[in-house]
Formats: structure tokens, sequence, C-alpha cells
């Protein structure tokens, strides 16, 4: 069922966003050492980064659940996928986006990823590094919020809003009514 459009909306970054990244990168010593202009093009990076973290991986998660109950056909290319995406997720994870140091929260969508996989395929496989980082709590909280808000795309916007909420990163981005 379509979105009535009066309900449609537009993911946008607020213009702020990267000066708000700066803030939280600014004690990390990689960091410290860029140049304003280096400083300035990394938090942008960044800010953009996490806002399709949190844009797109709880409604991926929302599209990759109902392919796999509904389209029993297509479940050896979704398992390919999630196996895909995961080790992308991890790789990203594990360089550390250049040795510069997020907090924990900022890599949350990418344990709820690795859970909600498993979960969904039966293995214990794609969480286990993000169990060992310790980072599997944020990716459970994010797993929960997940489970507990309405599958129906009208409720697309909370749960976006919700997991930005849980990453404190909320104040990057509004949602812009939606215009032909």
């Amino acid at each position: 069922m379509a979105v009535p459009e009066a309900d449609r909306f537009d993911f946008a970054a607020l213009p702020t966003a990267p000066a708000a990244v700066a803030r939280e990168l600014a004690g990390s010593p990689l960091f410290l050492r860029l140049d304003q202009a280096a400083k300035d093009s990394y938090s942008a990076m960044i800010a953009k980064w996490l806002l399709m973290q949190v844009r797109s991986i709880p409604i991926g998660m929302r599209i990759d659940q109902i392919l796999f109950r509904d389209e029993p056909t297509l479940r050896d290319q979704l398992v390919a996928g999630l196996v895909s995406q995961n080790q992308e997720n991890y790789a990203a994870y594990s360089r550390s986006l250049g040795h510069v140091t997020l907090p924990d929260r900022c890599y949350g969508p990418m344990a709820a990823y690795a859970l909600f996989s498993d979960r969904l395929i039966g293995r214990a496989q794609f969480g286990i590094p993000f169990e060992a980082s310790g980072l599997s709590e944020i990716g459970r909280e994010l797993l929960r919020d997940f489970d507990s808000i309405d599958s129906g795309a009208a409720h697309d916007r909370r749960l976006v809003d919700t997991w930005a909420e849980r990453m404190m990163i909320r104040d990057l981005y509004e949602w812009i009514p939606y215009r032909k």
C-alpha cells in the first residue's frame, strides 16, 4: 500500500551537520592533525555516512524481512546480499573510518544489521565481530526499536527518527514534505 502523498517526505541533511560531526571528532588525535580544509571535508563525509546508515539500514532491513518471508525463491540471493553487506559493514568498522575514533553508537546500525541478519537466516555468524568488540548492545537496542515499530511504510520516519535519537544524531537532518 502506497503512503498517501501528504505523508511523503524527503530526508535531507542539515547544513549544520558537518560542524556537529566536527565537534564530535574534535578529540580524536588524527582529526587534530588535519588542516581546516581536511577537517571540513572529513566531517562532511562522516556526516553523510552517518545519515546514510540511519536512513538506509533500518528501511533496508524491513525490505529484507519482507523478501525473506514472502519470496522464498529469492532467499539464496538475499542471503548472498546479507553476506556481502555484512562483510562491507565489518570492513568499514574494522578500518575505523580512517583511524578517527567515533563513538560506539555511530556503529550501531552495522551491529543491528549483523544481529538482524543472524536472526533472519537462523545462524550466529555476522554478529560475532560486533559482540567481540563490545558493540552488540547498541545493535540490540536498535533491533528492539526496529521490532517495536510498525513495519508499514507510513512508520518509516518514526523508525529512522528513533534510531537517530538513540545514535544521538537526530540534529543532523530534517524531513521535508515531498513535492513532485
